[in-house]
């Protein structure tokens, strides 16, 4: 019995260091969870629609693994979710996001993610042409006087829902100072 303990020591070191170090590195690293925001992207919407409300820019997720795996992931991590709208109707639209959606590393978790719904309001668009003016500030010196403001370009094109159209009927340049 000796013998055994005795023969071949270099090769039980190895084996014994080797087997501590598996050891710490499967128990040693404690189980944390994070939470990243994952942007999304909104393809193919169909052109004569447009987002009516609020637009949800970020889905949230919660990620569980190690320490060591956990510290190489942040919002940076992930490419924007897309999601494709190219199906969508006028009204109320809702897009299923799952957990399955997002690719982790090998030792990490998809826990959980909010919303799991994204809902979309859509509405016809309109194209409405409005025209430029000048927001002028403040007072001409004396002896001053305005003649003629130019703006290029005089109108703009706006895509408003169907249901505002027409409400716009002007579009002001930022604030021009005219004092001297």
């Amino acid at each position: 019995m000796k013998k055994f303990f005795f023969k071949y020591p270099i090769t039980k070191m190895i084996s014994l260091l080797l087997a501590m170090t598996l050891w710490l590195m499967v128990h040693g690293d404690r189980q944390k969870e994070i939470t990243v925001d994952v942007p999304i992207k909104f393809e193919d919407l169909p052109g004569e629609l447009m987002t009516v409300g609020a637009v949800p820019q970020t889905i949230r997720v919660r990620l569980k693994g190690s320490q060591t795996r956990l510290s190489k992931i942040d919002d940076s991590y992930f490419t924007p979710h897309a999601l494709n709208l190219s199906k969508a109707r006028p009204g109320i639209n809702t897009f299923w996001v799952y957990e399955e959606d997002f690719k982790v590393p090998f030792g990490v978790s998809v826990m959980r993610v909010y919303p799991q719904a994204i809902r979309l309001e859509l509405d016809f668009a309109q194209i409405q042409w409005v025209p430029v003016e000048a927001k002028l500030e403040g007072d001409l010196d004396l002896g001053y006087t305005i003649d003629q403001i130019s703006i290029v370009p005089s109108k703009v094109r706006i895509r408003k829902k169907k249901k505002k159209i027409g409400e716009v009927k002007t579009i002001y340049t930022e604030e021009i100072s005219i004092a001297g």
